[in-house]
């Protein structure tokens, strides 16, 4: 079993019975979404186009009459041990779906033929067949919402997305339709099909950007902020994970998403009272802070740092810890301007006392910003002529220089050579370029 169905397996496993209340929520927003019969009837006829025009119309009404009074044969077909028959019985299925005006869906279900078909799918040594058999069941989900179920239910969802990493361009190309079968998932109201669409788009953007524009073309980003606002964390949470995904892909791809209004949402996600929610929005902040001072600046602006220092504070370490990434990128790629403003918060005296933490992530990214803080500084004394020790006084304050001394006896190799360069940079205060520069050589060929 893939590591994506694993996933998908743990997440259905989350569904409780729904309550009244739920089902009343449920109602109400299915009322509100409801498509009228003219819109049916287009979301019916979005079918496949990689036939040539004149191959959709490949049967006459007699003909269409004739295939669909011997889908039961068909189905026999599909189980022959005769190779040319399956092909032959899942092509005139295909066509069959493939029809502009009131495809056979149902009629074709109910011949049972779905597991087969779902099996044809998992066989790359027919590509054929795999290739029908991905045409057909693109074409089922792309009925009405009671055939997007049967869909899901057939575990074939996971299988789709892993074709679209195929060799074969062929089975590629018809495997791209799900996107639309997915962005169309996200508006219904059944709980279990939208979190089988959230949790299959987020590990389709997993490290490939690629997939990443694929999700973004189809416009899929703005329904997965909107799922945001669900108070339902089964829906959230996958939806939140599908988002810090897409934030992982190159400049553009971020700016792209971020454009949905998604930082606010974020920092929001800072107070939620579910830790895994706290610990993503932070991860995601962080992915954000790693693009240019711009996002930076928009994530100051939104008002993120207070929620991150309080975090800093009085969460626990799974969480502290990626708040400290949140603030080490920061300050990585923010200007000095930014860098000051952000120290202004208070920042220096809670990143010292962390550097007493157990956790050795926690302590190497907080010695790495006070470095970070403490150059900054040293720049601007450079550029003012004066010498200014604000950022120091903090971190003596906090009794910092004892720490990084005990830190630099530490049995954690990169702790101790991290603190090491951090006292002989900026606690010994030496004020010849060359040691400066000898010792960062050598801290950075040791690590």
């Amino acid at each position: 079993m893939s590591t994506f169905r694993k996933k998908l397996e743990i997440r259905r496993s989350q569904f409780k019975s729904t309550s009244t209340k739920e089902r009343t929520i449920q109602r109400r927003y299915n009322q509100q979404i409801q498509i009228s019969k003219a819109k049916r009837e287009d979301l019916l006829n979005k079918k496949r186009n990689l036939l040539p025009k004149n191959d959709l119309n490949i049967y006459q009404p007699e003909e269409i009459k004739k295939y669909i009074k011997n889908l039961p044969q068909l189905a026999k077909q599909l189980q022959s041990e005769n190779k040319k028959e399956k092909t032959e019985a899942s092509e005139i299925i295909r066509n069959l779906l493939s029809i502009p005006k009131d495809p056979p869906i149902d009629q074709v279900l109910q011949c049972k033929i779905l597991p087969i078909l779902v099996d044809f799918l998992q066989d790359p040594k027919e590509p054929d067949l795999q290739f029908n058999a991905a045409w057909i069941i693109s074409n089922i989900a792309s009925g009405l919402s009671e055939h997007t179920k049967l869909v899901v239910e057939s575990n074939s969802i996971p299988i789709f997305v892993e074709l679209l990493g195929s060799k074969n361009e062929d089975i590629q190309l018809q495997v791209q339709p799900l996107m639309s079968v997915l962005k169309n998932m996200l508006v219904y109201s059944n709980r279990e099909i939208i979190v089988e669409a959230t949790t299959a788009l987020g590990y389709l953007a997993e490290g490939s950007e690629k997939n990443i524009q694929l999700i973004i073309e189809h416009n899929i980003v703005p329904l997965l902020v909107a799922l945001l606002k669900y108070n339902d964390n089964i829906i959230k949470f996958p939806s939140l994970r599908c988002l810090g995904n897409l934030i992982t892909g190159n400049e553009e791809q971020i700016i792209s998403v971020l454009d949905n209004g998604l930082i606010q949402y974020i920092i929001d996600f800072l107070q939620s009272q579910k830790l895994a929610i706290r610990k993503e929005a932070c991860w995601i902040l962080s992915n954000i802070c790693a693009c240019t001072s711009i996002q930076i600046q928009d994530v100051i602006d939104e008002g993120a740092l207070p929620h991150l220092i309080y975090i800093l504070e009085n969460d626990i370490n799974q969480v502290r810890k990626e708040a400290c990434y949140v603030i080490s990128n920061m300050i990585n790629y923010a200007k000095h301007s930014q860098c000051r403003y952000i120290a202004s918060r208070g920042i220096i005296p809670i990143l010292t006392r962390l550097l007493s933490n157990e956790d050795q992530e926690i302590i190497y990214t907080c010695i790495e910003s006070l470095d970070i803080f403490f150059k900054v500084e040293d720049a601007d004394s450079e550029l003012q002529n004066k010498e200014l020790n604000e950022y120091r006084n903090q971190f003596e304050e906090e009794d910092g220089i004892k720490k990084i001394e005990k830190l630099m006896e530490s049995k954690v190799s990169n702790i101790s050579k991290r603190a090491i360069y951090f006292y002989c940079i900026h606690i010994e205060a030496l004020s010849d370029e060359e040691d400066d520069e000898e010792i960062e050589d050598l801290f950075y060929e040791e690590i």
